[in-house]
């Protein structure tokens, strides 16, 4: 996504070893935060950004 529009503001996130099902429960927090901004009227980062994030495999 970033390769194919480095100029949008988007922010990619990347979740290791979870899949469509299983990126639900630890993307809340990242999902609730952004929609928050949104709504605070916080200004997005120029340019595409891309971030992994070390998922926990904990079962809550």
């Amino acid at each position: 996504m970033c390769a194919t529009f480095p100029q949008s503001s988007a922010e990619l996130l990347l979740y290791t070893g979870k899949d469509l099902d299983g990126v639900l429960e630890p993307s809340t927090e990242d999902v609730l935060a952004w929609l928050a901004d949104r709504f605070n009227n916080v200004a997005l980062a120029e340019g595409c950004q891309k971030r992994t994030i070390q998922a926990s495999s904990a079962k809550l």
